[in-house]
């Protein structure tokens, strides 16, 4: 199995079709139907249900997917770091939290890209489980987590920034006219939680009570999508302040204040690129107390 063999994979993967990734690949069918054939004897599974007109993925080929985007990045990631040895340049790969807090980074990153027009970037906005697990797999160079998340095994700084929980409703719902919630104010309504939230005793120590006596209806990874359930009334969408910017929707914070840590992670003896090296200092300099 070498790069060039997965790359074919992952064409053929996408265009569903032997014939078509052919053309793409600006070869004949033949020879990359061999190819493939040849990758799933090396790998001993079946990578392909293969139909009349069109071919799916088994749950090895999947996972194969999975683990090739990551491979071929990282090995592009690597040659362009080795071109360009001599010079700040290359891709910047970043996992994020959504928080009010990365106005501040994107406000760091703005003003180097002044000085370092070549250095690019690659922002995936996930939850911090999904940080964590890139930066396991070697897919970001760092992250930034929110909240109570366990980071003992990274190296890791406590940012200044930090944002405050609350929750989002329509106007009109029973909660909108109030300027805070207290922890009993919720007890009587269905809550739609982050998937986060329902690993975080931090939420559930303010509330006073456990997960099980709360009617959570929904769970999410990222908010946007869950806020057009707050607003059709489907539950109390419990979130951070500053991450949503919707008309029909009331922000209030909670009251005793709860406010959610944000944290830069990243690999211990983590061997980082010119551009990364930069990006991550310059962080730091600006963004920790």
């Amino acid at each position: 199995m070498d790069i060039r063999t997965l790359t074919y994979f992952l064409v053929v993967a996408r265009e569903k079709n032997i014939t078509r990734a052919a053309k793409k690949l600006h070869m004949t069918q033949p020879p990359l139907s061999r190819q493939m054939r040849e990758l799933e004897q090396e790998i001993g599974k079946p990578l392909f249900i293969r139909h009349s007109r069109s071919i799916e993925l088994t749950e090895e080929g999947r996972l194969l997917r999975q683990r090739a985007v990551q491979i071929v990045d990282l090995m592009e990631k690597t040659e362009r770091e080795l071109q360009g040895v001599n010079e700040i340049q290359g891709i910047v790969r970043i996992g994020c939290a959504e928080s009010q807090g990365m106005d501040a980074i994107a406000q760091i990153l703005a003003s180097l890209r002044l000085s370092f027009p070549n250095i690019h970037y690659k922002l995936y906005s996930k939850d911090a489980d999904r940080v964590l697990d890139q930066l396991d797999a070697g897919a970001i160079d760092f992250g930034f987590v929110i909240g109570e998340v366990d980071i003992q095994n990274y190296e890791y700084r406590l940012l200044r920034s930090s944002a405050q929980w609350g929750v989002y409703v329509r106007y009109g719902h029973d909660l909108a006219a109030k300027d805070f919630i207290l922890p009993k104010d919720l007890s009587a309504f269905p809550l739609i939680l982050s998937r986060q939230t329902t690993n975080n005793s931090a939420f559930f120590s303010w509330i006073g009570k456990d997960m099980k006596d709360l009617d959570i209806v929904m769970t999410y990874d990222l908010i946007y999508n869950a806020s057009w359930f707050a607003i059709h009334g489907f539950g109390v969408l419990v979130g951070l302040e500053g991450i949503l910017s919707r008309n029909d929707l009331k922000f209030i914070p909670f009251s005793p204040i709860s406010k959610a840590p944000l944290w830069l992670v990243w690999n211990k003896g983590q061997l980082f690129s010119k551009a990364s090296q930069t990006v991550l200092n310059q962080i730091k300099r600006s963004c920790i107390p």
